[in-house]
């Protein structure tokens, strides 16, 4: 006698919710601990140029090296750790060029970024809402606030763009750099982040105008300021 199975399709919140939660619980390990060091790296906690040893960090964890390894092969792709030879990973570290290189494609992406927000109709709300927050960070010079607000800004018109594609590139090249430029923010001279603000608000200001033409030549201009400031870095031989 055949036994018949249910097929009733899952239907109700509880028990969507019930499944998000069990999914969450069964993260692999790896992406898990991958999510922890990459916060680690974006706060700073872990700093540019220091080393990840896979044999401590899977002692510590009381899991296996090959999971610490998958771990930081993903960050690796991101672009927030390098492996050298015969000197394991270590948190990425900018030099001048290095940064000078992410400009040159942020220079060509961004701008398009922008425009394609209009062109698709992205969201600007949301970018006006953490400007806002910007400013507030600005206004109480929370360096801290603003490295994190300043990511945000950034990744938000990379998402608003409608082109996951265009946001995947410039997560993977940008990323790293916010990373690197916090410790600099935190450890060099004092930064003029209310001039800061201001161009960022160019780049909001210009979006709401509904002109692809001044929304991409804003952003472009507003990058290349940023990309001389960077050139005058003294920790960075500017």
């Amino acid at each position: 006698m055949a036994v018949e199975t249910s097929t009733k399709p899952i239907s109700s919140s509880d028990e969507l919710k019930q499944l998000a939660s069990s999914l969450e619980r069964t993260l692999p390990i790896a992406n898990r601990i991958a999510a922890i060091l990459r916060q680690q790296i974006i706060d700073g906690r872990l700093k540019p140029g220091e080393r990840i040893v896979e044999t401590r960090l899977a002692k510590q964890l009381q899991i296996g090296q090959p999971t610490v390894r998958e771990s930081l092969i993903m960050l690796e792709h991101e672009g927030l750790v390098e492996r050298k030879p015969n000197r394991g990973c270590s948190v990425v570290k900018l030099s001048l060029k290095e940064i000078d290189q992410i400009y040159q494609v942020r220079l060509e992406l961004e701008p398009l970024a922008a425009e394609l927000t209009i062109e698709n109709r992205g969201d600007q709300e949301v970018l006006r809402i953490v400007f806002e927050e910007m400013k507030e960070a600005a206004k109480n010079a929370d360096i801290e606030s603003w490295n994190r607000c300043d990511l945000r800004f950034h990744e938000t018109l990379w998402r608003i763009s409608g082109n996951p594609f265009l946001e995947r590139t410039l997560t993977q090249v940008a990323v790293p750099f916010f990373a690197f430029a916090k410790l600099v923010y935190l450890q060099g001279p004092p930064i003029d982040l209310a001039s800061q603000a201001e161009d960022h608000a160019r780049i909001v200001s210009a979006l709401a105008t509904g002109d692809r033409d001044l929304a991409k030549r804003t952003t472009r201009e507003v990058l290349l300021g940023f990309r001389q400031f960077w050139a005058q870095v003294p920790e960075l031989g500017g």
